[in-house]
C-alpha cells in the first residue's frame, strides 16, 4: 500500500535523482553531436566567387559594345569535393609480398598494374583520386598479423602517389585491416567532376 502525504493526500513521488544522470548524459551527447556537426559543416571548402569588374567611366561618345557571352562552364559554380560513392576494387596481391623488402618492388608493380586495369575497365581514366581507403588482409607469419596488415596498407598509399601521380598524386588516405584474406581492397573516392 502506498503512503500518502499528510498534507495533500497524493502518493509520494520517488526520488528522480537516479533518472537525472542518464537524462543529462543524453543531452550532453546531443549537444556534443551538434557541436561536431557545426565544426564539420564550417570546415567544408567554399567556392570562391569572382569579383565583379568595375564599370568603365562613361564617355562622351558612346559606342556600341559587344559584351562576350559567358561560357556554359562559367555559369555553373565549380563543385569542390569528393564523389559520395567510392569505387571498390579488389587486387589479388599478397600483403606479405608488399611487406617483404625482397618482393616489394615486383608486388607493387603487380598491384599497380591490376589496379590500373580495373580502373580502365570501370571507365575511370582521367579521374583524380581524392581519398583512398586501403584494406590489407592479414600478413601471415607476422607476430601481430592485424597490426602488420595496417602497416602494409598504409605503406601502399605513398607507393600509389609516387608510381601513379596522374591519378593518385593529390590523394590522401588511410590503411586499414581487411580481414583474414590474402588481398588488397581499395575504396577510392574520386574528386567530383
Amino acid at each position: 500500500m502506498r503512503r500518502r502525504s499528510a498534507a495533500s493526500g497524493h502518493p509520494r513521488r520517488r526520488d528522480t535523482g537516479a533518472l537525472r544522470v542518464p537524462m543529462l548524459a543524453g543531452w550532453l551527447f546531443a549537444d556534443l553531436f551538434l557541436v561536431l556537426f557545426i565544426v564539420v559543416f564550417s570546415s567544408q571548402p567554399t567556392v570562391a566567387t569572382p569579383k565583379p569588374k568595375p564599370l568603365a567611366a562613361p564617355s562622351a561618345h558612346p559606342s556600341p559594345s559587344h559584351s562576350p557571352k559567358p561560357s556554359p562552364a562559367a555559369k555553373r559554380p565549380t563543385r569542390v569535393g569528393l564523389e559520395p560513392v567510392p569505387v571498390n576494387i579488389d587486387v589479388s596481391v599478397s600483403p606479405a609480398e608488399i611487406d617483404n623488402p625482397a618482393t616489394r618492388a615486383q608486388a607493387a608493380a603487380q598491384l599497380l598494374d591490376s589496379l590500373n586495369r580495373q580502373l580502365a575497365a570501370g571507365h575511370h581514366n582521367g579521374q583524380r583520386a581524392g581519398f583512398v581507403l586501403v584494406f590489407a588482409g592479414s600478413v601471415a607469419g607476422a607476430s601481430d598479423p592485424i597490426d602488420e596488415a595496417v602497416h602494409v596498407a598504409t605503406m601502399v598509399i605513398p607507393i600509389l602517389q609516387k608510381q601513379d601521380g596522374r591519378v593518385f598524386g593529390a590523394t590522401s588516405g588511410e590503411g586499414l585491416w581487411g580481414g583474414a584474406n590474402n588481398l588488397f581492397h581499395f575504396q577510392i573516392f574520386f574528386f567530383a567532376s
